[in-house]
Parts: structure tokens; C-alpha cells; sequence
């Protein structure tokens, strides 16, 4: 009797050209999938945020866009953060929000897990090559993971964690761009 192997097929993550990017250790990425997964396999009333949530967390403008109209009165405390966007043809500036509450933190991850709950089951996964270009575009820091993303079908949003002693906690949410068909 005899088998025969077949060599995985791994595709490394593309970081677009041009795009400042710094890996961290495996271990730390390992926590920080899982602390997303400790979230986004549950119901939204069930989550609990505290393991993956801190203050200062920033809120992209596509997020924030989603979430101002039923949100405003509960961010009026939260500070306005404009995002500076070339592009083909001008400048644009986005508006984005910096909760200063837990419970603004709170709210904005279960707006998020919300949104992601009407899509598929979610898949927690690095971002590609034109997440990673969006993100990029609307940041003005270099990228450093763990960053990943949550892939619900119908939305997907990008978490970017900040390392804190060995513990990774998601500083910035975006809801993605829808997809270009």
C-alpha cells in the first residue's frame, strides 16, 4: 500500500506596493483571531466586548456612515475624526468617530456585529490586497498586524489591534466598501 502527498498550496498575504506594512509574531496574531472569533460566533446580545475592546478605538468613515443616524445622540460626546482621502479627481474628508465611553465601545461593536449578523456565518480571515489598499488610504499610520478582517458575505469590516503588553485589542473598526462587481 502506498499514498501519495499533495503539497499544500499556501497563498502568502499581497501587501500592495507602496503600502507600509509590519507583521507581527504569530502567537500575538493567533490571540487576536481568536479573541474576534469569542465575538463574532455569538449573537450580538450575547457577545461580550470587554476582551477585544479599549479605549482609544477609532471608527472608519464608511462605520460611522452606517451608524450616525441611529447613533448620534449616544457620540455626542465622542470625538469627530476626519479622514483625508486623495483620489483620482480631489480630496475628500470623511467623517469617522473616536468613542471616549465604554459604552460608545460597546455600542460601536455591536453596531458592527449587527450589520455583520445579516450576512453569512462570518469568516475571519487576513485582509487582501485592495482591503489592504483602502485601509492604507484612509489611515495616516503604517499598517501593523494583527489586522484582519471579518467576512460576512454581504458586509465585511477590518479590525486593526494595538499590542498592549503581549495583548492585542482592535484600536480601529471600518466596514469595508462593498465589493466591485
Amino acid at each position: 500500500m502506498f499514498a501519495v502527498l499533495i503539497p499544500l498550496l499556501i497563498v502568502p498575504q499581497q501587501v500592495p506596493s507602496g503600502v507600509r506594512y509590519a507583521k507581527a509574531e504569530p502567537k500575538v496574531n493567533a490571540i487576536a483571531e481568536k479573541k474576534l472569533h469569542a465575538i463574532f460566533d455569538k449573537k450580538p446580545t450575547t457577545a461580550d466586548y470587554s476582551p477585544i475592546a479599549a479605549l482609544p478605538l477609532i471608527i472608519g468613515p464608511n462605520l460611522w456612515g452606517v451608524m450616525k443616524p441611529g447613533f448620534s445622540p449616544k457620540f455626542a460626546t465622542a470625538k469627530k475624526v476626519n479622514f483625508i482621502v486623495p483620489n483620482a479627481k480631489e480630496v475628500q474628508t470623511l467623517e469617522g468617530r473616536m468613542p471616549r465611553t465604554a459604552e460608545q465601545v460597546d455600542l460601536t461593536f455591536g453596531a458592527a456585529s449587527f450589520i455583520a449578523e445579516r450576512g453569512s456565518k462570518p469568516t475571519i480571515r487576513k485582509a487582501n490586497k485592495d482591503e489592504l489598499q483602502y485601509y492604507w488610504a484612509i489611515i495616516s499610520f503604517d499598517i501593523t498586524e494583527p489586522v484582519y478582517v471579518i467576512d460576512c458575505g454581504k458586509s465585511r469590516f477590518i479590525f486593526d489591534f494595538e499590542i498592549t503588553h503581549g495583548d492585542p485589542h482592535v484600536m480601529f473598526i471600518e466596514l469595508l466598501p462593498s465589493r466591485k462587481k
